[in-house]
């Protein structure tokens, strides 16, 4: 019964690192394309439907090809 208890505990902590999200910061300027990687912190290479988008320059913002 321990090892079966391990192993459940193994697998649900590799589930949660396989699909973990990603906080990502708009660095971008005020009129800035949505889809280049750079105007992301960290770079956004590889979106996911699951990332977090924050967007905290304050003001308007203009984001385009979203």
């Amino acid at each position: 019964m321990k090892k079966f208890g391990l192993l459940f505990s193994i697998i649900i902590l590799f589930s949660q690192l396989m699909w973990g999200q990603t906080t990502y910061t708009w660095t971008g300027a005020t009129s800035s394309d949505w889809t280049v990687s750079t105007n992301w912190n960290p770079t956004r290479s590889s979106p996911r439907s699951s990332d977090l988008l924050v967007f905290d320059k304050g003001g308007t913002l203009t984001v385009t090809s979203v």
